[in-house]
């Protein structure tokens, strides 16, 4: 990342996270990002998908631990017990806002499932095309 990225994804994260504007642990988490956020699949959005999960990531590591994810409890008479819930990959961007924002631009880029016409040819020979 060029000194002009850096200037243009600051510009946006002290918009959308001032709380976090002054921090010093910014350049960090800054590099955190950047290997979990792909320039070429977020092509112009790339800048603000970087300030909102750098802004995301500061988030996350302020709560100590306090929030790591789902629980799930269960209770029969006077036992109980509790447990982590499996997480799936990112899904503690779901946590903060700022990882919601960054989720909105993922998905928003998606292209989904796109089936074109035609057909396979290992199916002509089952008969069933």
């Amino acid at each position: 990342m060029d000194s002009r990225d850096s200037e243009r994804i600051k510009v946006y994260f002290d918009a959308v996270a001032p709380a976090f504007a002054s921090d010093a642990r910014y350049p960090v988490f800054l590099e955190i990002a950047e290997d979990r956020c792909d320039r070429g699949y977020f092509g112009e959005s790339w800048t603000k998908a970087m300030a909102y999960l750098t802004a995301h990531l500061m988030e996350m590591s302020s709560r100590n631990g306090s929030e790591s994810g789902p629980v799930t409890s269960r209770r029969e008479g006077d036992i109980s017990v509790t447990f982590a819930a499996a997480e799936q990959n990112d899904s503690d961007l779901y946590m903060t806002t700022f990882g919601k924002m960054y989720l909105a631009l993922l998905n928003g880029r998606s292209p989904g499932v796109v089936l074109s016409g035609g057909h396979i040819p290992e199916m002509m020979s089952w008969g069933h095309c």
